[in-house]
Parts: C-alpha cells; structure tokens; sequence
C-alpha cells in the first residue's frame, strides 16, 4: 500500500514539473509567431493523461501551469495578442470539460461492469444451490467433480428414515421443514466440507478429511439430529447413510464411490435404519454392486 501511494506521488510530482516546463516552449517560438501552437501540444499530452483521480490534482496542475507561464511571459516580456488569450481559457475549458466526461464515464463503466458482475456471480451461485435446503445441487455436483480427482475423499450418501411417512402424515409442508431442518444440521455439523442435496431426501457429503476426522462429523452429526426440535411432530426424523473413504484415481473412480456409499445404506436400512455403515473403498466391491443394479433394472424392464 505503501509503495503505490509513494508511486501515485511521484506520478503528481512529475506532472507538476511537466506542467510548469510547457511554458518553456515560449522560447522556441520563432519571433513573430504565437506560442500558442507548440504550448497547447505538450498541455494536452499532459491534461488528458488518464491518471487524475481526484479534482485537488487536477486544479494544482493547472493552478502551477498557470503561475509559471504568466512568470515567463512577465519575465521575458513576451505579448500576449487577445486572441491566445482567449485560446488559453477555451482550451482549459475543453480540456476540463473532456477530463471530467471521460472520468465521468470511466466510472459508470466501472459501476456497471461491477453490477454485471455481482450479477452473474449471484446467478451463478443460484444454479448451484438448492432453492429448499440452501444446500449445493446435481450442477454443483458436475461442476466441482474434478475437484476430488486425485485426492484422498470421503464419501458419504445418506437419507431421511421413512420420509414418506412424514409426508404422508403430516403433509408436505412438514416435510419441507424437515429438509430444511436437517440440511441446516449438515451444513453447521460439515461446514468444511461439501454437501449436496442428491434428489428428494438423499443427501451426499463429499470430504477431504481423513477418515478418523469424519467419523467423527458423522457422531456429531447423530447426535445433533438427536436434540434438533422439530415442532409438531409426535416422532423425531432419523437418518440412515453409508461412507467410504480412499484415493479417488478417476471420474470412474468416484462413482464407484457413490455406487459402494449408496450399498452401504441400504445395509442400514437393513440393519434396522438410523445409522452409518462404512468401509473403506473397495474397486472389486463397487463394480459387483453396480452389476447387481444394472441386473435388477434390466429384469424390472
């Protein structure tokens, strides 16, 4: 910060001195000839300079310029004919007018471009987020996909016991809380990590984390959902999931990530619902699971 004030300083510093130097041109005048020629040349190399920022400058420009040539002109003796004059007046007028117009404008581009901006940063951060829970969506999922290619993740699908019950029972109103409720737990449980609303009541959590690290999210997570109040329920909502953890290598890879989470709660779900099974990731397993589905939609179609 400090070398660019000591820059915009010198930056002045030298336009003072130029400005006080056009003067000098009086005296390659040839004798019979107006000045006016040569002086307007050099001020307007240095009045449309596009660094004024602020009108004190400008106005100690002009005001140096103007003392130092009306100091030569006294000093040498040189006439002034009415006429320059009038050109030394219209052209600071000019120079004035064009200055502030460009400025002017310069500024409005800035704004606007500003504006267009924060626009499309907020339209952009729209399309990723999930109108209901705030959470990020399938587009944020494609995005930000090759983001975990190459590193260590833990992967983690899960989703609310019996969500249709609720819905059934005390309307999909109710319903809408409770994902919205749940989806607030994720985000303050896994606030460094990313969530995602994955389609209805299934949630993906996807996380740098070792595994001992998000263990540990997870219990904090159950036993925050635990004491959240949900009003006007005669049953708290539990959630069932499973996770995996390991060097996700290829975009392959971490679907096969998916598919083995995605395995792992339906072992929940078996096992009784509200809980998390994990394991760490296994190719072979993950490939077997994926044939399995293929196999039961191929004999449901």
């Amino acid at each position: 910060m400090k070398d660019i004030e000591l820059l915009d300083d010198l930056v002045y510093a030298f336009l003072f001195i130029d400005s006080s130097l056009a003067c000098l041109s009086f005296f390659t005048t040839q004798d019979g000839s107006s000045f006016f020629f040569e002086y307007l040349l050099i001020l307007i190399l240095i009045y449309l300079l596009p660094i004024y920022d602020n009108v004190r400058v400008l106005v100690s420009v002009i005001a140096i310029n103007l003392v130092t040539t009306f100091a030569v002109i006294s000093l040498t003796g040189h006439e002034i004919a009415w006429q320059d004059q009038y050109d030394i007046v219209l052209f600071y007028l000019i120079c004035l007018v064009i200055i502030f117009s460009r400025r002017h404008l310069a500024l409005s581009f800035a704004r606007i471009r500003m504006n267009l901006r924060s626009s499309n940063e907020l339209f952009h951060q729209r399309s990723r987020t999930d109108v209901l829970t705030g959470l990020l969506n399938r587009e944020a999922l494609r995005e930000d996909f090759e983001q975990y290619l190459g590193n260590p993740v833990c992967t983690m699908i899960c989703d609310i016991d019996k969500f249709k019950f609720f819905n059934d029972t005390y309307g999909h109103g109710q319903g809408d809380k409770i994902l919205s409720g749940i989806s607030h737990t994720f985000s303050r449980v896994f606030q460094d990590d990313f969530i995602y609303r994955y389609g209805g009541d299934e949630f993906l959590v996807l996380s740098f984390k070792n595994q001992p690290a998000f263990q540990k999210d997870v219990e904090r997570f159950r036993q925050a959902l635990k004491k959240q109040h949900f009003a006007g329920l005669d049953r708290q909502p539990t959630i069932s999931g499973g996770y995996t953890w390991g060097l996700c290598t290829s975009a392959d890879e971490l679907r096969k990530m998916f598919a083995l989470a995605d395995q792992f709660l339906y072992q929940a779900k078996e096992s009784g619902r509200n809980r998390v099974h994990y394991e760490i990731f296994d190719s072979g397993k993950a490939e077997k699971g994926l044939h399995e589905i293929r196999a039961q939609l191929d004999k449901s179609s």
